[in-house]
């Protein structure tokens, strides 16, 4: 995984900036957005291998603009990073059209092992 292209849908700099790192071995090309409506329009403009995207966000959260990029046929494979771990919100956030997620705190190998399940499943 050294050519991926990925979107860091996230408001938060100390977030984002660990998020960056993680992935920077990993991929060619990091941009961020820091709203729902940024990432939408950065999704519409480039072809990202993956975006990965917060639910809480000022603007518009991560929910409202998966819905969004899901209603305009956006493809990319959508990773929710999320804190809340109940069966229910993990239901939800599942049948929002999302490939997988990541609990926070967010662990390194955690992260990339979803990354590359995710990937891996696009490459088939």
């Amino acid at each position: 995984m050294s050519d991926y292209k990925a979107l860091i849908v996230e408001d938060e700099d100390h977030n984002y900036l660990f998020l960056k790192v993680v992935l920077k071995q990993y991929c060619s090309k990091i941009d961020r957005a820091v709203t729902g409506k940024e990432a939408i329009e950065k999704a519409l403009t480039f072809d990202y291998d993956f975006i990965l995207m917060d639910l809480k966000m000022p603007e518009m959260d991560g929910a409202q603009a998966i819905e969004m990029l899901r209603k305009k046929d956006v493809k990319t494979p959508i990773i929710v990073q999320t804190a809340f771990v109940s069966v229910e919100m993990k239901a939800k956030v599942m049948a929002m059209g999302i490939d997988d997620y990541v609990i926070k705190p967010i662990r390194k190998d955690n992260l990339l092992a979803v990354v590359n399940r995710v990937i891996s499943k696009y490459q088939l």
